[in-house]
């Protein structure tokens, strides 16, 4: 594989992979460190990867197992959440009010275990199906469905709380 091959069948995938790193390590230096040594790896591996079947899962595979490495090495009182900025529409109010929501739903899925999350990132997020979840990750296909459903499910719950309680807030003022 020359270097044209690689950019079109596997540089395309590393927005994904940086994706994925970030939702799994909550860090963004360490997530573009694991993407880097992945993309290294892959490159290192380039003659070997005609016979991969999925390139995307490959990748998203060697991403999904050097993050949960670096978490098992990192120290407790390193895992610091970092939120990326919304920028946008035209309505001042209504950009704050989603950024607002959108902090709380991302707050609320870094509260939740860590298969829970990196299984939302995997399938709301990147959209990817269940069979390549389950190619990713090595677990069944309905008891990713489950933990999907229970996860989404604990965030709506949350996410319900909080409206509720802005909205008795507003109603006081």
């Amino acid at each position: 594989m020359h270097q044209a091959q690689f950019t079109e069948e596997v540089l395309i995938y590393k927005n994904e992979m940086y994706r994925l790193a970030l939702r799994i390590l909550r860090n963004q230096e360490d997530a573009k460190d694991v993407v880097q040594d992945s993309l290294l790896k892959l490159w290192n591996k380039r003659k070997d990867l005609r016979s991969i079947k999925s390139l995307k899962s490959f990748a998203l595979t060697m991403v999904r197992n050097a993050s949960i490495d670096m978490i098992r090495k990192r120290k407790p009182q390193d895992n610091k959440t970092e939120i990326p900025e919304l920028s946008g529409n035209s309505n001042p109010e209504t950009i704050l009010d989603f950024s607002d929501q959108l902090k709380q739903v991302k707050r609320f899925i870094n509260q939740l275990n860590r298969q829970q999350r990196e299984l939302i990132q995997l399938r709301d997020i990147e959209e990817l199906d269940y069979d390549e979840i389950s190619e990713i990750t090595g677990l069944n296909v309905n008891n990713i469905r489950v933990s999907i459903s229970r996860a989404r499910k604990e965030i709506r719950q949350k996410m319900m709380a909080a409206m509720s309680f802005r909205q008795i807030k507003r109603d006081a003022i």
